[in-house]
């Protein structure tokens, strides 16, 4: 029989993070194999412009190395000086046995 995932939207960043630590994502991450995902604006003017004046963003796709399956999508962003902020990361998403939580997009 096969596992069904069950899908969480709209998780609140501050439960994004409890999950994550609960769960021990940290040691999960480093025994991961992490897959760059590609920016569908990469090379564009808008792109190289914002990472000159404000921060570049990587997204990493992190998958069980035993399953190949997606446990965490992790964006890793670092600021461009003159940008005073520090570097920081943002949990997308995160698989927790049959379970996908999705970040909630910040509202603007």
């Amino acid at each position: 029989m096969e596992n069904t995932l069950t899908f969480q939207f709209d998780v609140e960043k501050s439960e994004m993070q409890r999950l994550y630590e609960q769960n021990n994502f940290e040691a999960r991450i480093d025994a991961a194999v992490a897959y760059e995902v590609p920016r569908p604006d990469a090379g564009t003017r808008d792109r190289l412009m914002h990472e000159c004046f404000c921060c570049k963003k990587r997204t990493v796709r992190y998958c069980d190395a035993d399953t190949g399956e997606e446990i965490a999508l992790i964006s890793h962003v670092t600021p461009t000086p003159p940008n005073p902020r520090h570097p920081y990361t943002v949990i997308c998403r995160l698989r927790i046995g049959n379970t996908v939580y999705e970040a909630a997009v910040p509202k603007i």
